[in-house]
């Protein structure tokens, strides 16, 4: 006869709140009360064959403290309490008694952190209206619109850059790949980036050309973006 496993938890030390969003049940978000930190060990980051590495954790969450159904999953996010955002690479049952794992360990990554991502950027989204003529209007924030995304960590890589002379203007065009520290939920034809370079105090505005998904889930989301004069 298998022994109940079920409130082990609560004779954890150290445990901290949390909380869990997973993007694979409509954005479903929810607080952890008791949840355990951990470090993965030496074995473990060599048996993973460099997918892992020293600045990947674990948190081991109990299956009593997720909602009824639930099951944590790769790519969910998991938010402590510095308001630092983990991305799940993985998740192992542990603890398995009559009624299944009573424990999942999840193993997770601060991309802010393995990826370098020292930018911030704001992503806006427009309001549109229509002025006298029936033309489309885009208005923007502060004037308009909406901030979906604000200083949201990322990477901005210059693809090429070049000076031009329009209309007496004198300025610089270019194209970016910005990647982005979460999967993100754009229309590129509404909304834009406000990114200011580091060692700059005018922010410039980079229309989005598309968006790409992380096809795994150690890679990050990428906007491709297009400064114009």
């Amino acid at each position: 006869m298998q022994l109940d496993l079920s409130n082990d938890y609560l004779c954890w030390d150290n445990v901290e709140s949390v909380t869990l969003q997973s993007t694979r049940k409509g954005n479903m978000t929810c607080t952890l009360g008791i949840v355990l930190r951990g470090q993965l060990s030496n074995k473990e980051i060599a048996k993973s064959g460099g997918a892992y590495t020293g600045l990947d954790l674990t948190f081991l969450i109990p299956n009593a403290q997720l909602p009824a159904g639930t099951v944590p999953k790769p790519a969910d996010v998991i938010t402590d309490g510095s308001n630092t955002a983990y991305t799940v690479l993985q998740v192992n049952g542990q603890c398995k008694d009559a009624n299944g794992f009573q424990v999942w360990q999840t193993i997770c990554r601060d991309p802010i952190i393995a990826y370098d991502l020292q930018d911030l950027v704001n992503i806006e989204r427009a309001t549109l209206s229509t002025d006298d003529t029936g033309a489309v209007v885009k208005t923007f924030p502060p004037v308009g619109g909406q901030t979906p995304y604000a200083n949201l960590p990322c990477r901005v890589q210059v693809l090429n850059e070049a000076i031009t002379d329009q209309r007496l203007i004198h300025a610089v065009e270019g194209s970016y790949a910005v990647y982005v520290s979460m999967q993100l939920a754009v229309n590129v034809a509404e909304d834009r980036i406000k990114w200011t370079p580091r060692g700059s105090l005018a922010p410039q505005y980079l229309d989005m050309v598309t968006y790409h998904d992380a096809q795994l889930i150690d890679q990050l989301p990428v906007i491709e973006a297009r400064l114009r004069p």
